[in-house]
């Protein structure tokens, strides 16, 4: 059991190490994860954990570790809430270290970085992080579509239609994006998605 725990640790580990670009650049490692160990995270149950946290406050990379932490931790020993408990908080903050060790070392030299002749000009470097960001947040947008939008190997109607209308309100109706989720949860319920 400790051995799975260490497994977990050191996945959310690299997750939190090379998601840059914040929450959103942690979907593709969460579905490589779901990939890798489909025992421990499904899909479905991500998609499921996506929604979650984006529909309460905090990160969305934050949230999704205490999330999946927790289930997959509740899954493996059912005796204790406090272990769960406890592995997702480790989880979330194990996540989180590498970030903050960046950072740490990034503000300890910032001031020393106009002497290298690369970053003198500009910061280039933080525009090719930006684009690696966004290629990482479309490339885990592609795959969460496609489980959402097909269930049980048949094209879901329903679902395609909430993706157009949530996009169409979302371009029409920018400043009322907060009822987006109230709004299709309720749906959903009243529809029995």
């Amino acid at each position: 059991m400790i051995v799975i725990f260490f497994k977990i640790f050191f996945e959310f580990f690299k997750i939190g190490l090379f998601s840059v670009g914040g929450g959103l650049a942690t979907f593709p490692f969460f579905y490589e994860l779901s990939n890798k160990y489909p025992e421990f995270l499904d899909k479905n149950f991500l998609i499921d954990m996506i929604a979650i946290s984006e529909s309460t406050p905090g990160s969305i990379g934050i949230n999704l570790a205490t999330f999946v932490g927790f289930d997959i931790t509740k899954n493996i020993c059912k005796d204790s809430f406090c272990i769960p408990f406890f592995v997702s908080f480790l989880n979330t903050l194990v996540l989180v270290l590498p970030a903050f060790l960046v950072i740490l070392v990034f503000v300890r030299f910032f001031d020393r970085f106009d002497k290298f002749l690369f970053l003198k000009d500009s910061f280039n470097f933080l525009f090719y992080l930006r684009i690696a960001s966004i290629v990482l947040i479309i490339s885990a947008i592609l795959p969460l579509i496609k489980v959402s939008l097909i269930q049980n190997s048949s094209f879901n109607l329903k679902s395609f239609l909430f993706f157009l209308i949530s996009c169409f309100a979302l371009h029409f109706k920018k400043n009322n994006k907060f009822l987006l989720f109230p709004v299709f949860g309720f749906l959903g319920i009243l529809l029995k998605m």
